[in-house]
């Protein structure tokens, strides 16, 4: 260990110019910590689709589908349409089975 140690130091003070300083991790990856999202909104939608997983018995991949984050965004755009005190009822902005039936067939014609 004491070879390790000196190897180490040696070459840190060779590479003192810092011409050769070692790369950070966080040199290849960003921090999911630079998030604009408040915690506590962020732990709130993480039960939220844990729990939407649990209940529907599908895949937890379910929620990175494009289709789900479309239409999680379209909800999240139409609150932007209310005052932050309205209290809105989500049952009435998601439409019934029947008519998603209905709108379907329009859906892949386009």
């Amino acid at each position: 260990m004491a070879k390790h140690k000196r190897a180490c130091h040696s070459s840190l003070t060779n590479s003192s110019d810092g011409s050769h300083s070692q790369l950070k991790v966080t040199d290849y990856y960003r921090s999911s910590n630079n998030s604009n999202v408040p915690k506590r909104i962020k732990e709130k939608i993480k039960m939220a689709c844990t729990e939407f997983t649990a209940l529907v018995c599908r895949a937890f991949e379910l929620v990175t589908g494009e289709g789900f984050l479309k239409m999680a965004q379209s909800i999240f755009d139409a609150g932007r349409c209310f005052n932050h005190l309205a209290q809105v009822n989500v049952s009435e902005l998601i439409p019934s089975p029947i008519t998603i039936s209905r709108n379907i067939d329009r859906l892949f014609e386009e």
